[in-house]
């Protein structure tokens, strides 16, 4: 019984040895340069070409039951795409950790999705339009070159978009890395968990073209407390993935926070919907000046700059035009309807020449060092050694008797 008893607690240790130091002694080390704000003559306005009739409701973070519960999850896939369904979403997405849910895949809304993450800080991401699952994960508490080994190897499948999912959530992501981290898309900014507008403001202020996504992260869709309370808008004329993707990538999307009250029902929560208005109906920079036209009065207008700081607010109006001076990085707005509804825009945000892809912005920034791992052959020889130590004690080898003999053996040699 001692024996059984050692064996697994020398797996257990070898395990836990072997990934701790795959973490922080053989991850690849970074090179990142010091941020700095958006700047440039000209503007980006994602909300050029703006019509509120091609924007559909999406939820991109559910979980179902899966994995022997494991997931916490309750119900299966189709009851989450028949739960949206109901309520008018045009896409929904089953995220399961390490993944991919094919479930309904014939459909032309189908986007496929899964949670990568299985750390114990929950620095997770949420992966749209994989075609394939990364098994890699580090799972001790994660430093700045383990977040970004992570997303660069997430980021060679350069068709997929990449979301940081609840960055504040057990400190997943602390806002110091978001200043840094590079290769991928958006963040998941609104989520029932944690709220990480403050995180996104880092990124935004570090000069990184990050844009929003909100999720209701479901893992009961039979609860209503937990369904329809954070949703993104995208922009999608024929309702079709593809076109979802490009909203996201682009910052097209819109953010909507939903009040909601205790033991609200589904059919309340459809009415809700349906009543609700986007009000948006332009957003034009022209002139260093950005104008935002509403097509109700709205209850209030916030507009966010540089460091998050807040650099308009009004009540009760149709519109506005803002100033939107050569010195200032980036403006984004939040407004909220008569009916209590929160949306949440993309910014605009200034550029010297043109706006790269993420592989081509991540390579200016961030540069994989190649370095001689003294620590890691070190680590190697003596874990090595231990492990031959370890195991002649299972054989029941007497280790002291086989290194006299191997002495006394080279002693005899060389005399």
């Amino acid at each position: 019984m001692k024996r059984v008893f050692f064996t697994i607690s020398w797996l257990i240790i070898s395990l836990l040895a072997w990934k701790l130091a795959d973490q922080y002694i053989f991850c690849p080390v970074y090179e990142f340069k010091e941020p700095h704000s958006f700047s440039g003559d000209s503007v980006y306005n994602p909300y050029a070409n703006f019509n509120a009739i091609n924007y559909h409701r999406a939820n991109f973070h559910s979980h179902s039951n899966f994995g022997l519960g494991l997931t916490n999850g309750k119900g299966i896939s189709k009851d989450i795409w028949t739960t949206y369904d109901k309520l008018g979403y045009a896409f929904h997405s089953i995220s399961q950790y390490q993944y991919i849910d094919r479930f309904n895949d014939s459909n032309s809304s189908f986007i496929s999705a899964y949670e990568h993450g299985y750390n114990i800080k929950k620095s997770h991401q949420l992966i749209l339009g994989a075609t394939s699952v990364e098994w890699k994960d580090y799972i001790f508490p994660q430093t700045l070159n383990n977040k970004q080994e992570l997303l660069s190897r997430l980021a060679k499948d350069t068709g997929n978009v990449i979301i940081l999912n609840h960055p504040d959530l057990r400190s997943g992501y602390e806002k110091q890395d978001l200043k840094y981290l590079h290769y991928y898309d958006c963040m998941e900014v609104l989520n029932p968990s944690a709220n990480s507008i403050s995180h996104w403001d880092t990124a935004l202020s570090a000069g990184k073209k990050i844009f929003l996504v909100a999720n209701d992260d479901v893992h009961d869709i039979f609860n209503e407390n937990q369904v329809g309370r954070f949703c993104t808008l995208v922009s999608a004329p024929n309702k079709i993935s593809r076109e979802a993707l490009n909203s996201l990538k682009s910052g097209s999307g819109i953010a909507m926070w939903i009040p909601y009250s205790q033991g609200e029902s589904f059919d309340m929560k459809k009415q809700k919907f349906e009543e609700s208005k986007i009000a948006l109906e332009s957003l034009n920079v022209q002139n260093d000046s950005m104008e935002v036209l509403f097509s109700d009065i709205v209850k209030n207008v916030e507009v966010y700059g540089q460091n998050g700081i807040k650099v308009f607010s009004a009540s009760n109006i149709q519109g506005f035009k803002l100033p939107f001076p050569k010195w200032a990085a980036y403006y984004r707005t939040e407004y909220t309807t008569s009916d209590g509804i929160k949306y949440l825009l993309n910014p605009i945000i200034r550029f010297k020449t043109n706006l790269e892809s993420r592989k081509s912005i991540a390579e200016s920034f961030v540069k994989k060092v190649n370095r001689n791992n003294m620590a890691g052959i070190l680590f190697i020889l003596i874990w090595s050694n231990f492990q031959l130590i370890v195991i002649l004690k299972l054989l029941k080898v007497k280790v002291k008797s086989i290194f006299s003999r191997i002495f006394n053996k080279v002693a005899s040699h060389i005399s």
